[in-house]
């Protein structure tokens, strides 16, 4: 099973405007579900940019799906990130390291001097065809349509 979304707005703000809201998205009291966020590295490479973190996220399980994933709601995400200043480009992957046995999720978000789009795009690993698994990555797959983009 897999979920390709694709979407895109135009802001109303410099790139500078944008790129620096980026680095601010955590901690943000409007996104409680990211509970942690940390630097593994940044480095300057070819005038770029390019930053590696680590998020913890978490996310209401319902009570029959809590078996499935255990009682470890937190999930970790790794985000790589690359900014160009002088192209004037931010590009963060990101994907999830926790329960990819139950969903596996990328995305990619681009920004440019003045767009921006964000892909994102899912496989679901399951143990098995049962109900609950199919069930649990239907919930996973309709949160990604409650994403804002603005």
């Amino acid at each position: 099973m897999v979920k390709f979304m694709t979407a895109s707005s135009v802001f109303k703000f410099t790139w500078d405007q944008v790129a620096s809201g980026m680095w601010q998205r955590y901690p943000n009291p409007n996104s409680k579900h990211v509970l942690t966020e940390d630097v593994l590295s940044r480095r300057i490479e070819d005038q770029k940019l390019v930053s590696l973190r680590i998020l913890t996220k978490t996310n209401k399980i319902p009570k029959w799906g809590e078996r499935f994933v255990g009682q470890n709601k937190n999930i970790l995400i790794i985000e790589e990130s690359v900014v160009d200043p002088k192209e004037k480009t931010f590009t963060t992957y990101t994907r999830n390291v926790g329960l990819q046995k139950v969903l596996l999720t990328a995305s990619i978000t681009s920004h440019n001097l003045q767009f921006f789009s964000i892909s994102v795009a899912g496989l679901a690993k399951l143990k098995s065809w049962a109900l609950p698994h199919l069930l649990l990555v239907a919930l996973g797959f309709s949160r990604w349509d409650q994403v804002p983009l603005l």
